[in-house]
């Protein structure tokens, strides 16, 4: 009786583990400490562990566009930092990041204010000239992870532990099983 609880308890958590790849969680992320967002689009949107951050001006709590493309980076990535901590995650869990400029030659002013938010480890960017809402210098869209990153410099050590995950639940399992045998 014992042995077929726990091929039962194997069997119910190798459906669980299929089962996370089936279903997805989305979650709306709201800021108060940024103006409230057009009905049409939200701040950002978390679905499962990753956070898509919507595109960023620099303007204040009741809307105001400040002046200059440096004022007006630095309050976008300000903003950025507020949905990132009402996900409850920091800059360190972006990983991709898109600046649109309504003047390339802005690009130096603009990175010399980015890099004081992402001097370690800087996630990846593409950046290119746009025209911009409300005449805006500079606007700022983010995708983060939400969770703990571990930084992995060994991509085979990666592979192997992607590998092995499957694996440590099914033996977990059986160590459990084999309690319940005994």
């Amino acid at each position: 009786m014992n042995f077929i609880r726990g091929v039962l308890i194997v069997a119910s958590t190798i459906q669980f583990v299929r089962a996370q790849g089936s279903m997805v969680e989305r979650k709306i992320i709201v800021s108060d400490k940024l103006p409230a967002p057009m009905p049409f689009f939200s701040q950002a949107v978390q679905v499962n562990n990753v956070l898509y951050i919507s595109g960023t001006l620099g303007v204040t709590i009741n809307g105001e566009l400040v002046e200059g493309v440096t004022n007006q980076t630095k309050l976008a990535l300000d903003n950025i930092g507020h949905v990132l901590e009402a996900a409850g995650i920091t800059f360190d869990n972006v990983v991709k990041v898109t600046v649109l400029l309504s003047d390339i030659q802005d690009y130096g002013a603009m990175n010399d204010v980015y890099v004081l938010y992402f001097n370690e480890k800087p996630p990846a960017r593409l950046a290119f000239m746009a025209t911009l809402p409300l005449d805006a210098k500079v606007e700022i869209e983010a995708v983060a992870m939400v969770g703990h990153i571990v930084d992995v410099e060994d991509q085979e050590n990666n592979a192997l532990s992607i590998k092995g995950a499957l694996p440590t639940i099914l033996l977990m399992s059986l160590v459990h099983c084999q309690w319940l045998i005994v």
